[in-house]
């Protein structure tokens, strides 16, 4: 071999070495677009995008699958026009290395492995079959359309002008960059989502790319009284999502920006869930998430599988970024929050948010999803309305170490507040008759927080239920009046509570002179037993928890507990069938007990070990005394209340 040649084959092997490690860059990427079709198709089967006639049209699960499909054609035609650059420019260099040599013939053709047979292709204009557009040779070989849809889908990639999609994301990125600053204002939100309105659906795609944060934090909440009456409202938001519409950009949004969208007032829940879910999908499968977040997002993700009902993912809140102030790590990431609701609030006639107290969060996630469960369950009682029962965790609450502080609850009663009225805003914008009625039930330290945002709304709530109160601040409300909620047929505020007698905890929280007790006749609240005492019947409330594990012990929020029947009347709007407990009325069900009730020890010298009830010449012998007192209020629970009740 001549100087010249070895020269020559020097230079052609340095040239052939570079295209090998490009291409085998592109084989590897034409690999995982194979499996991500083969996805696609599975998903595309189960759609309603290939079926013909008429019907109601694709679902909003079915746009999203449409545009990944044209995310997806739109890399297909990038990697193949790589692919050809490639061989053009290498053929180009080898060709002018002494003409060539005859190494032009060493350019391979990479195809995908394993795509030996055809697969159907979509077409996004008429959901029919489609033909394979890369031909004998193409970048995957003959048959490749396995991960190859339609060609009629991909002509609605990539088009418009390139400067003016930089001009637009550039401006987002600024905006966004002043949105997530310490002094965020009402109208720097609004011009944001202005400007988002304004997007094609490739700007939106691209800025996610440039921004990746937006999809990993949230966008800020109010937290005073300034920005709740200037943050975006949900009108606000119905208007955007309606401009989205107009502009064929709902599925980019959604797709790109799925936290920004889940979380956005005005926008239908039923899109917020499908936005949420992929967000939950996408943060789980970071590489990067901190231990606290992700043991909180798998518990979501958990409750949102267990359970009967349908489960909406009303709300996904990552807290913002967080940013160092000085030298060494910055600050931990805040614990996420969520709303989850058991049946959707798009279609429901009526809508309860329960907010929990001291202890709970999103760690527990299945917990507080199966006390809305619960709710749930007792208003399809109902059967004239539909129901959905929402587990409202959008605020950190505090442990028995920071109860007695009130931090926590100005906190969250701001994010609740926005929540209420934004729910309120969106059915007026989104439901015909506008009509929808929305309860609040609140738990422990979460009356606290709860009875906060009913002084911040806009917009009244039909009812407002307490059980185990921790007490109410006397600066917040000193009568049940004070509180943003209707009143009912009697003139009064239709705010309810209870706290049964062995909640012992409940009287730990209610600190005289600071924080009161809603079930004070002051207040102004219908107050109702959990002690068995009245109409509705049921087992007494055995402490201070929603729930207890021993099988004769009965919470709050337990099917049978006297507590439960209550508010599961007063959340379908049947308060007034519920007995209002006064000093009088208590000593009358009390007497009536000791009436009726003889304490048995089966042995001398033992404690009580079971309780005889003798009602209408009968007797029975139960083992507790919620059986015995239940059973006494459900004999006169048809009878009409009498101060002085007959004999036996």
């Amino acid at each position: 071999m001549t100087q010249e040649w070895a020269q020559v084959a020097g230079r052609a092997s340095e040239v052939l070495q570079g295209f090998a490690t490009e291409a085998n860059g592109l084989q590897q990427r034409a690999s995982a677009l194979e499996g991500q079709a083969s996805r696609l198709q599975a998903r595309l089967l189960r759609s309603s995008l290939l079926s013909s006639g008429g019907g109601e049209g694709p679902s909003f699960e079915d746009d999203a699958l449409r545009r990944e499909i044209e995310i997806h054609n739109g890399d297909v035609m990038t990697l193949e026009s790589r692919w050809q650059d490639l061989e053009q420019q290498t053929a180009a260099e080898i060709d002018s290395i002494a003409g060539g040599g005859g190494f032009q013939d060493q350019i391979p053709v990479v195809s995908s492995a394993g795509a030996d047979t055809d697969s159907a292709a979509f077409d996004a204009a008429g959901g029919s079959a489609g033909m394979d557009r890369f031909g004998a040779r193409g970048l995957l070989g003959a048959g490749s359309l396995g991960f190859a849809f339609h060609s009629a889908v991909n002509q609605m990639i990539r088009s418009g002008n390139d400067s003016g999609t930089d001009d637009a994301v550039e401006t987002a990125t600024e905006l966004y960059e002043t949105v997530t600053s310490d002094d965020v204002t009402g109208r720097d939100l609004s011009a944001f989502y202005d400007h988002l309105g304004d997007m094609d659906a490739d700007d939106i795609e691209e800025f996610s790319e440039a921004n990746p944060q937006i999809n990993q934090y949230s966008m800020p909440l109010p937290t005073n009284e300034d920005q709740l009456k200037s943050w975006p409202t949900g009108a606000d938001g119905a208007a955007w999502w309606e401009t989205l519409e107009a502009n064929g950009t709902q599925v980019a949004m959604a797709t790109f920006l799925p936290l920004v969208t889940g979380n956005t007032n005005g926008v239908p829940y039923t899109a917020r869930n499908v936005a949420n879910r992929r967000s939950l999908t996408q943060l789980l499968d970071a590489d990067d998430l901190q231990r606290n977040q992700r043991v909180r997002l798998e518990s979501i993700e958990q409750s949102l599988k267990e359970g009967g009902g349908e489960r909406v993912l009303l709300s996904l809140n990552m807290g913002q970024e967080p940013v160092s102030r000085g030298r060494g790590p910055g600050p931990a990431p805040t614990d996420p929050l969520a709303a989850v609701s058991v049946g959707n609030p798009d279609s429901a006639d009526t809508t309860t948010f329960n907010v929990s107290g001291m202890g709970s969060g999103t760690d527990a996630m299945p917990s507080e999803v199966g006390n809305a469960q619960q709710l749930y369950n007792g208003s399809r009682r109902d059967t004239s309305n539909e129901h959905a029962v929402v587990a409202w965790i959008g605020y950190e609450s505090p442990g028995l170490k920071t109860v007695f502080r009130d931090e926590h609850a100005v906190d969250g009663s701001w994010a609740l507040a926005y929540a209420l009225d934004g729910h309120r805003e969106t059915m007026d914008a989104h439901r015909e008759d506008g009509g929808t009625r929305v309860n609040v039930n609140a738990h422990s330290y979460g009356t606290n927080t709860a009875a906060r945002a009913l002084t911040h709304t806009t917009h009244p709530v039909d009812t407002y239920s307490m059980y185990g109160s921790a007490g109410i601040p006397e600066g917040v409300a000193q009568h049940a009046s004070d509180l943003n909620v209707t009143t009912t047929d009697e003139g009064r505020p239709a705010v309810y509570a209870t706290d049964a007698s062995t909640d012992w905890l409940s009287d730990v929280g209610r600190s005289p002179g600071v924080r009161q007790d809603p079930t004070d006749t002051g207040f102004g609240a219908y107050v109702f037993s959990s002690d068995g005492m009245g109409h509705p019947p049921g087992y007494p409330v055995s402490g201070h928890y929603q729930n207890f594990a021993a099988a004769e012990e009965y919470g709050y929020l337990e099917r049978d507990s006297q507590a439960f029947e209550a508010l599961s009347l007063i959340n379908d709007g049947r308060g007034d069938e519920v007995d209002e407990m006064t000093d009088a009325t208590v000593e009358y069900y009390q007497d009536l007990f000791d009436r009726h009730v003889e304490e048995v020890a089966n042995n001398p010298g033992r404690q009580v070990t079971a309780y005889r009830v003798e009602l209408g010449g009968q007797s029975e012998q139960v083992d507790t005394r919620g059986e015995a007192v239940k059973l006494v209020n459900e004999y006169y629970a048809d009878k009409d209340y009498c101060p002085a009740p007959e004999g036996p």
